[in-house]
């Protein structure tokens, strides 16, 4: 037997995640189990939602934001403290920074302060970041394929003999269960 993405069941695609042990995926010498368990793992991360891959991308670019703006500013506050010059304010004026000619000492100690609350954003946007892309540093105790298959039949049936049920019926159920609780969370049941 020659699995595909059509004919695996998700339990063996899990083992194989965990072991790294291609063999499962064929009883047969001469297929290329590598490659084969390549092409079956590239369509299974087409098929996963890719709001998981969305918000790791969206988070990773709010975190250069804020680092570079982090840079820029805090560089143009340290020019600025030694000369005044019209073209750095007008980068401080285009981050909605308040300068005014009377005030322009304390309106920098001001920006100053504003910036070390940047740093504070981009811990905590780390901090979410994490989880997304080092899953299995995460602190939660692993969980077995059967356990989180049945604890998604307990919220989704039918119920399917676990065995038997394909890698790309996981996926789907996987997803309905997701909608399922959102859909509870937000009628408050």
């Amino acid at each position: 037997m020659v699995y595909n993405i059509d004919n695996l069941p998700a339990k063996i695609y899990f083992n194989i995640l965990e072991t790294n042990n291609y063999n499962l995926l064929s009883d047969d010498e001469k297929v290329d189990v590598e490659s084969l368990w390549q092409n079956i793992y590239s369509e299974v991360t087409q098929l996963l939602d890719s709001k998981k891959n969305d918000k790791a991308f969206n988070l990773g670019k709010s975190i250069q934001h804020l680092s570079t703006r982090i840079e820029v500013v805090t560089n143009t506050v340290f020019h600025l403290r030694r000369k005044r010059d019209e073209l750095l304010e007008g980068i401080l004026k285009s981050y909605n920074y308040i300068l005014r000619d009377d005030n322009f000492e304390n309106d920098l100690n001001q920006i100053e302060r504003e910036i070390d609350n940047l740093d504070i954003r981009i811990a905590r946007y780390k901090k979410q970041l994490d989880p997304l892309i080092n899953p299995k540093e995460s602190k939660n105790k692993k969980q077995s394929f059967e356990d989180i298959y049945f604890s998604y039949c307990t919220i989704w049936r039918p119920y399917k003999e676990v065995n038997t049920i394909f890698i790309k019926e996981f996926i789907s159920l996987e997803k309905q269960v997701v909608i399922k609780i959102k859909n509870l969370e937000k009628n408050g049941k």
